[in-house]
């Protein structure tokens, strides 16, 4: 399924490899309890002063409703969320 956005420059083991890893990835469906906690997210920054963009908002309001962890480098914009938070980089 992956397989075919890759560029066929790509050397053929490392196609293979991100094949493998997109194809173990579940992706979660977007739901009401995650929409409203992003209303929610988006009020609070804008009250602060400190709005975060709409897509870093969503993700960190799909984390909080999932109860997942946002594994990101950029966690200055999701460290108002309360959303748990793992820099990669670190």
């Amino acid at each position: 399924m992956w397989q075919k956005t890759l560029t066929p420059s790509a050397p053929k083991r490392g196609r293979e490899e991100l094949a493998a890893l997109l194809n173990a990835l579940r992706i979660l469906p977007f739901k009401g309890d995650a929409a409203g906690y992003g209303g929610l997210l988006l009020q609070q920054t804008r009250e602060k002063g400190k709005p975060v963009g709409w897509p870093d908002t969503m993700l960190a309001a799909h984390a909080l409703a999932l109860h997942a962890t946002v594994v990101t480098d950029n966690t200055k914009d999701f460290v108002r969320s309360g959303c748990r938070l793992e820099n990669w980089r670190v």
